[in-house]
């Protein structure tokens, strides 16, 4: 019986081989990307390449662990979000605005926080500290300059600041800033007495180192007074009663004796506006007084237009005007603590507030209080005040975008606190740059509440240069 043959089984084997790696290659060739385009590890990972391939995966997908490659780099400014949530409000266009060097806060006519100091918020976690804002560029240009919007213009060119002492965070002494920039200012009125309703002076703040400083450097010194205007028994007795109003006008005098002051500025708010016949001859028989004594008798008084007779009723300018010799219209805010967020001094409604102003008073009794402050809006929430250096301190705080409206003039911006949107608004000093054009516009004087509410310089910069023309 022969051996059974098996015939050469190794060559065999090779040639198989060799059919199979012929065949693959030609495969990968026809679906392997041109090599004039592929990198140089390709052909070392061809078969898993291979299998991607005829598996119709595509290699250009973007991994979706990598939450950095889902970042769109922003085309308008605008940066992408922070773990605090975002910064601006996406419904937004983001509109660059002046990250101002410059500014501040002012309380509320009706709520002002001097009666009832706004709280900070509950201390926030403390979020990295974002870099401070690259100088603001300007805001976007304002309409082409028309008659009288030059300083010189101007025809008294008076610079009035509202003065306060300290007592908290971001509500600082009025002083330091008022001796750095003294120059600016003809008028300083300082918050430092309230007329009791029994008519005696119940708050005296008089320092004497502020009105010897004022005065040696040719500034003169209006203190503010104001009425109890949260008084249970009433805030207009003081005046609508003849006894009283009598004792009143004597302690005033007497207070303007004592501490040689400048004259008075007569602050009376929430007032009843039927009592404005009373609230006039209370004027009028200050001036009887003072003006004998060479002494000024100014009245601050809230806007005729958009205001409610509630508010502003009791302030009646066409009799005013007989016996003051200046009205301080306090022009805010437009938006307040109830309202729903927005600009406490809106461009236009400032305009038209001085247009009916003029028409009843002689410009040259006019001042246009401008705010140096904002409102912090929580979303579904009341807003709380704060000065305009402290929003700064916010807005860098949280690494906000801060956007300008340019129909109101005004800056603004968006954070996130603990889930909470909050929404921004106040003024600083490029807001100031626009509106004091109004100013000279209507040929009216200029004031501030307050001094020392502003971020930084650049606002008395503005001042000097656009009001003053210095």
């Amino acid at each position: 019986m022969g051996k059974k043959n098996n015939g050469p089984k190794m060559p065999l084997l090779f040639i198989g081989i060799g059919i199979l790696m012929v065949f693959t290659v030609t495969i990968y060739a026809a679906a392997s990307p041109n090599p004039a385009t592929s990198d140089s590890s390709s052909i070392l990972a061809f078969p898993g390449k291979l299998f991607r391939q005829v598996a119709g995966i595509d290699d250009t997908s973007t991994d979706v662990s990598d939450n950095n490659a889902l970042i769109d780099t922003p085309t308008d400014g605008v940066k992408p979000d922070s773990n605090l949530g975002p910064s601006v409000d996406p419904a937004e266009p983001a509109t660059t605005s002046p990250a101002d060097p410059d500014q501040e806060p002012v309380p509320d006519p009706t709520d002002d926080p001097a009666d009832d100091p706004s709280p900070d918020p509950a201390p926030d976690p403390a979020p990295a500290p974002a870099p401070a804002p690259d100088p603001a560029p300007d805001p976007a240009p304002d309409p082409a300059p028309g008659p009288g919007d030059s300083a010189k213009d101007a025809p008294t060119g008076r610079v009035v600041g509202y003065f306060e002492d300290g007592w908290k965070k971001y509500f600082d002494d009025s002083f330091p800033v008022f001796k750095e920039h003294v120059d600016v200012f003809d008028e300083i009125v300082p918050f430092w007495h309230t007329l009791g309703q029994n008519g005696e002076i119940i708050v005296n703040r008089y320092r004497k180192e502020v009105v010897e400083f004022a005065h040696a450097h040719g500034v003169k010194v209006v203190p503010l007074i104001n009425n109890e205007k949260n008084a249970v028994e009433g805030n207009a007795q003081v005046y609508t009663n003849p006894t009283i109003r009598k004792k009143a006008v004597a302690n005033v005098v007497a207070l303007v004796d004592k501490y040689d002051y400048d004259g008075v500025n007569i602050d009376f708010e929430k007032i009843p506006k039927e009592t404005a016949p009373q609230f006039t001859e209370f004027i009028k028989m200050l001036a009887a007084e003072l003006h004998p004594r060479g002494k000024i008798v100014s009245v601050s008084v809230f806007p005729k237009v958009d205001v409610p007779e509630r508010t502003a009723g009791a302030h009646d300018y066409e009799t005013l005007k007989e016996y003051a010799d200046e009205l301080i219209i306090m022009a805010y805010p437009h938006h307040w603590s109830g309202s729903a967020p927005g600009s406490l001094a809106p461009y236009e409604w400032i305009d038209r507030v001085l247009e009916h102003a003029v028409s009843v008073v002689p410009k040259e009794k006019i001042v246009i209080a401008l705010p140096l402050y904002g409102y912090d809006w929580p979303q579904g929430g009341r807003g709380s005040s704060r000065p305009t250096k402290g929003m700064m301190d916010y807005a860098i705080r949280y690494g906000a975008d801060i956007h300008w409206d340019n129909k109101s003039k005004s800056p603004y911006f968006f954070y996130w606190n603990n889930g909470v949107k909050h929404e921004v608004w106040f003024d600083n000093s490029y807001a100031v740059e626009a509106k004091l054009k109004l100013a000279i516009k209507h040929g009216v004087s200029l004031g501030f509440w307050r001094v020392g509410f502003e971020y930084g310089p650049r606002l008395w910069e503005v001042v000097r240069e656009d009001y003053l023309g210095r």
